[in-house]
């Protein structure tokens, strides 16, 4: 069986995620289906007859697409690893695609070709497709195949969107070596799988770029992962010379926008599109995580998935270039990984595995209570502690060598600073002699005259230490949270910032919602949520702290993570949205699966990895720099090139490609989409739905308040779940 299209995203540069905390988050029971309520479909094992021809993986490549422009999350589960994704996929009644393709000779573009489809559901019996056509009709045959899928599955397709899709469609020619492209990355040759995609860019009347450069990337990715499991530290680089070749080509089209020459402005983006590293998504994994995924561990180089610790190897994925690898076998008790290596925690047995999981040291703990903790140990500054109910056990990280136990204190919160801990009831920890905000005397005794019993006293254990750092009375706190220089709690009286050097508070309390909680906040910024979908945010760094801005999201907040300039915080309903400090919008994107996490990137590669039912997708920063485009903004401004020197049919491409995506700039590609339909409505009739459909895409895109529907190419009465409550009136055209 051959694998279907390329892994959707797969390869795309990403900065290598820096940092000592290591994160532990437990997941829910959930199906995988999208958070609007959409069952993605996954393609995989495209046969072809005869073998080994290329129009197998690009139907399916096709296909993935025709089906994501009718609204469908789209998965693509090929590779190595596809059966037991397959398996995970249908056991929570998701559809499966495969298909059989009766292929002509390759380079007879007027013979027929033969698509079969069998879709495979857990609850339904399986539906069976089958379309005939001409080779170099291609996208029509697959446009008929995705609309009868469509209506098969219970969702009606307007008569107007089997019109549009038609028109988005790419040369015969170009087809063919983005399919002998992905032939020739599955047989591992890359140099040739290179040079294939970059054949399907100089094809005349081709308009793959966006598939050109996902496939390139991919070659990238499979180079590094074949690099790292022949045990090179560090993966082949890119060309040196790819990001001048992008500066140079991005000044050139300021200069062609300048003089007015379309033409030269539209060479010279796509150019700049070819080599950028400045993408808005760096990579995903596509992967369904849903009733049996259990947490995901990160640290500054890997993520490791952990689905079933007993019985299936976890997942180590790459954090630059998001590629996959299963460990050679389960690891029972997986708690914490630090720099390729891996932290286990079996009954009282704590244990060191290297990469290859050889064990190093074993060590077994006096006793152990953990209670209902989602993080059991901590891995700082070479030291790794056990987190108890009433202890906090250091140990060597480097031999397993038992090192100082802190007693009589309860862990609360833990980051690059230490473990924050609170003293057990009716005890206080022994800090005799330490810097702190009240008399060692007083904090030693909780009957003291001004500690009423409302107050908690808070101590700081640095690496390795039973002796804390400093201690100070606190309102007692019901969350914790430490960043990079701060130590922020929510009580009764509000949020109270603590600095971190020496505990002592740092202006008055902020008064909150008496539902407050906390999103995220990793140094400046802090994000709470609290009632129904609101947020706020933080500013801890200033003097006195201040809550900057208080905003309404589309639905509840799941997570955030903040930097220096912005804010992105992570939805139930699968939008990611970023905001500056002050609460503006400034970009949003749209994931498939229903949302479980926000993961911050490094400081040297600022961005964000969302964590759904349905993989890891990183992003890389959105703060805007005078100068910068991303490769969002490059696509759209070659449409806009395009449909300045009179292709229109190429800018719609472009546009719908960018709306499609949903990865970033949703609003400027729906609204120049509108645009370039409107230009053409009276030759074609059609178009004028797909304008409005736009129109109303973008102007959700621009309100955080609302969910972001899925991507349709035109607007219908019945189509509440890919427009909202803008659809009604829409179909009296």
């Amino acid at each position: 069986m051959l694998p279907t299209a390329l892994p959707a995203a797969l390869g795309l540069t990403a900065g290598l995620t820096v940092g000592l905390t290591i994160g532990l988050t437990a997941v829910a029971t959930a199906t995988p289906a999208d958070a609007r309520g959409l069952t993605p479909l996954a393609l995989t094992d495209f046969e072809t007859t005869p073998r080994n021809l290329w129009q197998g993986p690009r139907t399916a490549a096709v296909l993935a697409q025709k089906l994501r422009y009718l609204g469908w999350p789209t998965m693509d589960l090929s590779g190595p690893a596809h059966a037991r994704r397959i398996s995970s996929f249908l056991s929570q009644n998701a559809g499966v695609i495969r298909g059989e393709v009766r292929a002509p000779k390759k380079d007879d573009i007027d013979g027929t070709i033969t698509v079969a489809l069998r879709v495979e559901r857990a609850s339904a019996p399986p539906l069976f497709l089958t379309r005939s056509g001409l080779l170099k009709e291609l996208d029509g045959l697959v446009a008929e195949l995705a609309v009868d899928l469509t209506r098969s599955l219970g969702r009606d397709v307007p008569a107007e969107t089997t019109k549009l899709l038609r028109p988005l469609s790419q040369p015969t020619t170009a087809h063919r070596f983005l399919g002998l492209g992905a032939l020739r990355l599955y047989d591992g040759d890359f140099a040739q799988a290179r040079v294939m995609f970059s054949r399907a860019r100089s094809v005349r009347g081709s308009h793959a770029l966006p598939e050109v450069v996902e496939g390139r990337r991919h070659v990238e990715a499979s180079l590094a992962s074949a690099a790292s499991s022949s045990g090179r530290r560090t993966p082949p680089p890119r060309s040196e010379t790819d990001q001048d070749l992008a500066s140079a080509a991005l000044e050139r089209a300021r200069v062609a926008l300048r003089t007015r020459d379309p033409r030269g402005a539209a060479a010279a983006f796509e150019t700049y599109f070819m080599y950028t590293d400045d993408r808005a998504q760096r990579w995903a994994l596509v992967l369904p995580m849903a009733e049996d995924a259990t947490f995901v561990l990160r640290s500054h180089r890997r993520f490791v998935i952990v689905r079933d610790e007993l019985r299936e190897p976890p997942l180590v994925v790459d954090a630059k270039y998001g590629t996959d690898t299963s460990l050679p076998r389960p690891v029972p008790g997986l708690v914490a990984i630090s720099r390729g290596q891996y932290i286990t925690l079996h009954d009282r047995t704590l244990a060191r595995l290297d990469a290859r999981l050889t064990p190093r040291w074993s060590r077994a703990l006096p006793s152990l209570s953990l209670g209902d903790r989602s993080q059991p140990v901590v891995v700082t500054s070479g030291v790794l502690g056990v987190l108890e109910r009433q202890r906090v056990t250091w140990l060597d990280l480097g031999l397993g060598t038992l090192g100082q136990v802190a007693v009589d204190v309860s862990p609360i919160a833990s980051g690059m600073l230490g473990v924050m801990v609170k003293a057990v009831p009716n005890r206080a920890p022994k800090s005799a002699g330490t810097p702190s905000s009240r008399p060692a005397s007083e904090e030693a005794s909780p009957s003291a005259p001004d500690i009423v019993p409302e107050t908690t006293i808070l101590s700081l254990l640095r690496p390795g230490k039973r002796t804390p750092a400093w201690s100070t009375p606190v309102s007692r706190p019901r969350a914790v949270r430490m960043t990079r220089e701060k130590v922020v709690t929510l009580g009764p009286d509000g949020l109270t910032v603590l600095d971190a050097l020496d505990g002592k508070p740092r202006g008055a309390p902020i008064p909150t919602p008496a539902d407050a909680h906390f999103l995220g906040g990793e140094a400046r910024f802090v994000v709470l949520g609290f009632g129904d979908r609101q947020v706020a945010i933080y500013d801890v760094l200033r003097s006195p702290p201040i809550e900057t801005a208080r905003i309404e999201g589309p639905s509840i907040a799941v997570s955030a993570v903040a930097n220096a300039s912005t804010v992105a915080v992570l939805f139930e309903s699968g939008d990611l949205i970023w905001f500056s400090a002050d609460g503006r919008l400034v970009d949003r994107a749209l994931l498939p699966g229903a949302a479980r996490g926000l993961f911050p990137g490094s400081p040297l590669s600022p961005g964000v990895v969302a964590w759904t039912t349905l993989g890891l997708f990183a992003f890389s920063d959105v703060a805007r720099e005078p100068d910068r485009m991303r490769d969002v903004d490059g696509l759209l401004a070659l449409a806009r090139a395009l449909a300045d020197e009179g292709d229109v049919e190429g800018a719609l491409i472009y546009a719908t490609e960018t709306a499609a995506a949903s990865r970033g700039r949703i609003a400027d590609a729906e609204a120049l989409r509108a645009e370039l339909y409107e230009r053409i409505q009276e030759q074609r009739p059609e178009a004028k739905t797909a304008a409005v459909a736009a129109r109303l895409r973008a102007k959700q895109a621009e309100d955080p308040t609302r969910p972001l529907g899925p991507f349709k190419l035109c607007a219908s009465v019945d189509d509440s779940v890919g427009l909202g409550d803008d659809t009604v009136g829409v179909g009296d055209r």
